[in-house]
């Protein structure tokens, strides 16, 4: 039961790393996925499942 609970708190602090870099950094989400480690399809389904496809969206446009 405590494993749970820590893999639970790992995802929470992973989903909390990835908002924080969407939000505060000048990363693309390319450098933000190589930033983690992880794909760049990993890193959108991980967006997508925060709701934060919004922000994705302005990153696109800015980098535009």
């Amino acid at each position: 039961m405590k494993m749970k609970k820590k893999i639970d708190h790992d995802v929470h602090d992973d989903d909390l790393f990835i908002t924080d870099l969407l939000l505060d950094s000048s990363l693309t989400i390319t450098e933000i996925a190589k930033e983690l480690n992880i794909s760049l399809n990993e890193l959108n389904k991980k967006i997508t499942h925060l709701g934060l496809n919004w922000i994705k969206d302005q990153k696109k446009k800015i980098t535009t």
